[in-house]
């Protein structure tokens, strides 16, 4: 169960940071065209602007999406985590007691 968990929370935590990359790869101004100057050139920045801001807000969506998702899948994690722990010390206790039992 904790295996299948952390993969869960692995997986969480690669889909937020590709998210995350995307939106840092968004420039702030577009790409210089060669050839293109003055008012063309302008217009090009805006439209790439507008482009550029809408792609932030979808992504920035996403981001929200995925970043519950890692808080949900970490959570999970830290609960079989933690079972797993339990377990494992009630199973040394058992032993424990076996091996006392025995002398």
């Amino acid at each position: 169960v904790l295996q299948a968990q952390l993969a869960q929370l692995n997986g969480a935590i690669a889909a937020r940071q590709k998210t995350q990359d995307q939106i840092a790869g968004l420039q702030i101004t577009g790409p210089h065209i060669a050839g293109q100057e003055g008012i063309a050139h302008a217009l090009a920045q805006l439209q790439y602007q507008h482009w550029a801001e809408r792609r932030r807000c979808e992504l920035n969506v996403v981001l929200a999406r995925q970043t519950a998702q890692y808080l949900e899948a970490r959570a999970r994690a830290q609960l079989a985590f933690g079972k797993t722990q339990g377990l494992d010390m009630l199973a040394a206790r058992v032993g424990m007691k076996k091996s006392n039992d025995l002398g």
